[in-house]
């Protein structure tokens, strides 16, 4: 953690050999409108990768039903 520029800290740490770093307002009576844009994209973000994720698996998990009918049925 390190302190940034005006009222936030900055937080880091690395992961899988990437840094991530994440800006936290601190002390502010209210979120700064860009702020707020930025979380509400990171969450949309994050929603959209779970999403796609899920609808993968789904399919994949019926292909392999569909599979495994067509093997047992032949």
């Amino acid at each position: 953690m390190r302190e940034g520029k005006g009222d936030h800290k900055i937080y880091f740490r690395y992961h899988e050999g990437k840094k991530r770093v994440v800006p936290i307002d601190m002390g502010a009576k209210e979120l700064s409108p860009p702020y707020v844009l930025r979380l509400f994209h990171l969450v949309y973000f994050i929603c959209l990768v779970y999403f796609v994720c899920f609808v993968y698996l789904v399919c994949l998990v019926g292909w392999l039903v569909g599979w495994v009918y067509w093997l047992i049925s032949t």
